[in-house]
């Protein structure tokens, strides 16, 4: 017996179903959930006051990487999305109230 599942992310879901139902695909099950996905990422505003606030900002996420950096005991070539996604992390934090 071969299983195969498709998980297909998409915008507009009545839509998708409609297209890929006119391709000839399947929909054997509908899950509908209201829980939050793993690797969605919920909006939440990561503005900064000021130049100032910024600053500090990016020295927070130097500071972390550089133990980061520390800790695998290599240099991190993607250092540029590892600094966004801690300050996006951070802000989201503290709009959480966390």
């Amino acid at each position: 017996m071969k299983l195969e599942v498709v998980v297909v992310p998409v915008s507009d879901v009545d839509r998708a179903k409609t297209f890929y139902k006119a391709l000839g695909w399947r929909e054997d099950v509908d899950f509908v959930t209201g829980a939050r996905l793993p690797g969605r990422v919920t909006p939440a505003p990561a503005v900064h006051d000021s130049a100032a606030d910024l600053a500090e900002a990016l020295r927070r996420a130097a500071a972390a990487h550089g133990k980061h950096e520390e800790e695998t005991g290599q240099a991190d070539p993607d250092w540029p999305d590892w600094y966004a996604q801690y300050m996006v992390d951070e802000r989201n934090a503290q709009a959480a109230g966390a």
